[in-house]
């Protein structure tokens, strides 16, 4: 089938098994387009089933590299159904899911019944401490959580840590923070979608400046993982990460009579999430990065006034600073500890 998709690239695959959520982030894109009263509901067990199905599928004729997530909402407010899911997953696919979350309903036993449910891994959202938004866990609660709850079996690990424009000239500092708790570094991710605003060219210099500076203290000591909107490359330790949403609404319109057609459907909706893009400045050190970007940076904003345009050139400003701070850092680095 026809696609930019590579053999070793990993395709992933979010199901988005409950709209119910028991956390009110300011931030949220989920609710951003979606009522929450309108969607308080779960995944019917027979559009998941038929999820699966579509996964082994995609496995057996299409795509070996695989990812799969459980995401929502909250999916642990789905209690031990979602125990359930992981485990039929696993055992029609081979597949062990891992886990967005906010973490607020994390304990031992949620861990201890992971262990046997195939779950691999909860990825725990996380707030940036100088800037914690109202209607979330506090970020010194969700680090001592994921420091206490944390195993070989199940990791449970920071997820996205959204840091605004105005705090750049503290990502360092946000770093510092983090890895004193847990010795480990969040995604730090740029606000995103309806949120997103432009950053001036003082915050895009704290930007190069902040992650040149984090490269030089934590490269080779904890995976720096950054604005994975902007450099997917740098999010998966180098390898080439694609998602596609199996969601709540069965948007693909799936059931149990044409699992077998929807595939194509998939394929077609990984081009319109990821765009090709020929950018014009060839000389550019990034150039070979930016041949697919996220679908975000063509189109117009509803909320945030920006055209496609300026999104754009946001998108390239903000590569650079990110990809040039981070290559100057390491390469500082790496001569200060060969001299």
């Amino acid at each position: 089938m026809d696609s930019f998709l590579q053999e070793e690239d990993i395709w992933a695959l979010s199901i988005t098994i409950t709209g119910r959520c028991n956390c009110y982030c300011s931030y949220c894109h989920y609710y951003a387009y979606r009522d929450r009263q309108e969607y308080n509901f779960d995944m019917p067990e027979e559009l998941f089933r038929n999820y699966v199905h579509l996964i082994k599928i995609i496995q057996q004729k299409y795509h070996k590299k695989l990812q799969v997530r459980f995401s929502g909402g909250e999916p642990l407010v789905i209690g031990d159904k979602l125990f359930d899911y992981s485990n039929y997953l696993h055992s029609k696919t081979g597949l062990k899911p891992y886990v967005l979350t906010n973490g607020k309903a994390l304990n031992n036993e949620i861990i201890e019944k992971a262990k046997k449910a195939n779950i691999s891994a909860f990825l725990v959202s996380v707030e940036n401490p100088f800037d914690e938004s109202e209607g979330v866990p506090s970020t010194n609660e969700t680090l001592n959580k994921i420091a206490a709850l944390d195993n070989n079996d199940v990791r449970v690990l920071p997820a996205v840590v959204v840091v605004k424009n105005e705090y750049f000239h503290k990502l360092k500092e946000i770093c510092d923070y983090f890895y004193s708790k847990i010795e480990m570094l969040p995604v730090i991710s740029e606000l995103t979608f309806h949120a997103f605003q432009s950053p001036t060219e003082d915050q895009l210099k704290s930007l190069y400046e902040n992650v040149k500076n984090i490269a030089k203290e934590y490269y080779g000591v904890s995976p720096i993982r950054i604005f994975p909107y902007i450099s997917p490359e740098l999010y998966a330790s180098g390898e080439k990460n694609y998602l596609n949403e199996l969601d709540i609404e069965n948007t693909i319109g799936i059931n149990q009579s044409n699992v077998e057609e929807i595939a194509p459907v998939l394929f077609e909706k990984l081009g319109k999430s990821y765009k090709k893009y020929d950018c014009p400045n060839m000389e550019c050190d990034w150039y070979e990065d930016c041949k697919i970007i996220k679908w975000l940076w063509f189109f117009d904003g509803e909320n945030n006034n920006l055209t496609g345009k300026n999104h754009l050139k946001d998108y390239c400003s903000m590569k650079k600073a990110i990809n040039n701070g981070l290559y100057d850092g390491i390469t500082e680095k790496i001569k200060k500890n060969i001299g």
